[in-house]
């Protein structure tokens, strides 16, 4: 007989849709005992101290038994004697506390698909009906009842923090609210709240929040909010909102703190290594020059300091409904998170702007934002994801006529091929799209192209092609002042001298390489090169390769 067991709230048993006699507080707390254990064997002696927990009568080991025989008559001949100790053998997906770990563990595996994700997350909390065993008390349960209760606060967090990468502010705060109320001292949730309150332009109710969670906090523990909490309360202070003005007088004040922050963003970033995914579309905005002198000063320092509240005002424009800002502020931000390795920021902002691209039918956001995914998919190594993204932002753009949109969108397909392996299929791929840019005169673009051909090139073994790629490449890198590009293009010069074992001329061009990502802060580069140089001075080779190789600033 199938039946479904019910412990995340009072205990609960149906047996084909009906609900089950229990009998009275003994056989339930035993049935519970036996449900928490997750299948495993319960002595005797412990299921006598949960039924008599302060002074068992001579009579619990035969009183014992008789409810083991009450339970039999009604759930059949489940539970079991079994390894010293009683143990009741459960089917899949009939107790809610193994459903809502196999939905949570689902949830997690759907990282690349948050729609699917999402739907995990609602299913596995809608089990939850009050605290686990709330009609039943038991000091001996405790260990199990927190570790569950703590697993659906972080099913609770993951969920609204999955919501506000989505954009959807909104949706986060009424679960969010009841969370607050039942778990009042949790400070993740009262962050999670004041954010998702913020988010949804609701930023008087944002301020308030936090004041109560402040003199909650106070009244109850003694201390002041964590710097959590506090970080996001700053933020709160800093933002330039105006509550009481009508709602269009704050979507247009919004929209200019957006193309402000742009031009912010696009100063700072005009400092770093430029990506060919970025929007080259500029903010008319004017700043003050004070301003634009202290971005400039350390643009790293300030991208880093101001992330958390761009990404938080990206948010507040998707919700608003201003889908050009925020995914224009999104794209502007792609080479710093690139640089810095800033994954989950820019994995929150890529869904709220596509997100709020697609409401809107903005078809250029969308794309924008579809080849921003599928970077990140790449970087990610979860490569059918990637395919996906590129192919439906191509598609877009050839409907659109955007021959620049598709062929970056062909180069990322290019590059999928690349790391699967499928070398011949990336060359043709990046050759299609450097036909594209060279058409055009795009020659930063251009450059990037011819590296990424010569990557593919030496994969296949075509070394003098990959060489003449990479030559073009430099030449083309300089002329556009990307150091960036031209560090990369030095480092792969230096990886092809290496594959045909001219070891000693691949010291130069590895050690500007290095030189250049030490000067543009990108570790990942660095790191590169030195694993190049490591692996070159453990191969055999002549002392004056050797010597060549031992550049000041290598280990």
């Amino acid at each position: 007989m199938r039946c479904e067991f019910a412990v995340l709230g009072p205990l609960h048993v149906r047996a084909g849709g009906v609900a089950v006699a229990l009998g009275g507080d003994k056989p339930r707390r035993l049935l519970a005992s036996l449900l928490l254990a997750a299948g495993e064997p319960v002595s005797a002696d412990k299921l006598i101290d949960v039924l008599w927990p302060e002074r068992a009568p001579r009579s619990a080991l035969a009183n014992l038994r008789t409810y083991i025989s009450t339970l039999r008559a009604v759930l059949g001949p489940r539970i079991r004697y079994r390894d010293n100790g009683y143990v009741i053998e459960l089917w899949p997906g009939e107790l809610d506390a193994d459903e809502f770990t196999a939905l949570l563990t689902a949830a997690r595996r759907h990282a690349s698909a948050p729609e699917r994700a999402l739907d995990c997350y609602d299913r596995a909390l809608s089990l939850w009906r009050g605290a686990p065993l709330s009609d039943l008390e038991c000091p001996l349960w405790t260990p199990v009842v927190s570790r569950l209760t703590e697993t659906r606060l972080t099913a609770i967090s993951e969920r609204a923090e999955l919501q506000l990468m989505l954009g959807r502010a909104a949706d986060a705060v009424a679960e969010l609210r009841a969370a607050t109320m039942e778990y009042p001292l949790q400070e993740s949730l009262w962050c999670l709240l004041v954010r998702a309150l913020d988010g949804a332009g609701r930023h008087a109710e944002a301020l308030a929040a936090f004041g109560t969670v402040r003199r909650l906090l106070a009244t109850e523990l003694g201390v002041e909010p964590g710097p959590e909490l506090t970080d996001v309360h700053r933020r709160l202070l800093d933002s330039p909102q105006s509550t009481d003005a009508p709602t269009d007088v704050r979507t247009a004040a919004l929209h200019r703190v957006c193309d402000r922050r742009l031009a912010l963003v696009q100063t700072a970033v005009d400092r770093l290594h430029a990506s060919i995914f970025a929007t080259g579309e500029r903010s008319s905005a004017k700043v003050p020059e004070s301003v634009l002198a202290r971005v400039t000063a350390d643009p790293i320092a300030w991208l880093d300091a101001h992330r958390e509240a761009l990404v938080s005002l990206i948010a507040r424009a998707a919700t608003a409904g201003l889908a050009r800002p925020a995914w224009r502020l999104a794209a502007a931000l792609v080479p710093y998170f690139d640089l810095g390795g800033h994954l989950l920021a820019w994995r929150r902002c890529v869904h709220i702007a596509l997100s709020a691209a697609r409401r809107c039918g903005d078809t250029n956001g969308e794309t924008t934002m579809l080849r921003g995914l599928g970077q990140l998919y790449v970087y990610t190594d979860q490569f059918p994801a990637a395919i996906e993204a590129f192919t439906a932002a191509r598609r877009l753009c050839l409907a659109l006529g955007d021959e620049s949109g598709a062929a970056l969108s062909t180069a990322g397909m290019a590059a999928v091929a690349r790391f699967t392996d499928r070398a011949e299929e990336a060359e043709s791929l990046f050759r299609q799209a450097l036909t594209v840019f060279v058409a055009q005169g795009d020659r930063h673009r251009e450059a990037y192209i011819r590296w990424a051909l010569a990557g593919t090139l030496m994969a296949r073994e075509h070394y003098t092609q990959a060489r003449e790629q990479l030559r073009h490449s430099l030449q083309l890198a300089r002329a556009v002042g990307d150091d960036h590009r031209e560090a990369h293009v030095w480092q792969r010069l230096g990886e092809l001298q290496l594959r045909v074992g001219a070891v000693e001329a691949a010291a130069e061009p590895l050690r500007r390489a290095l030189d250049l990502f030490d000067r543009i802060g990108d570790a990942e580069g660095a790191a590169t090169v030195h694993r190049n140089l490591g692996a070159a001075l453990a191969a055999p080779q002549s002392p004056t390769a050797r010597r060549a190789l031992r550049a000041p600033n290598t280990p």
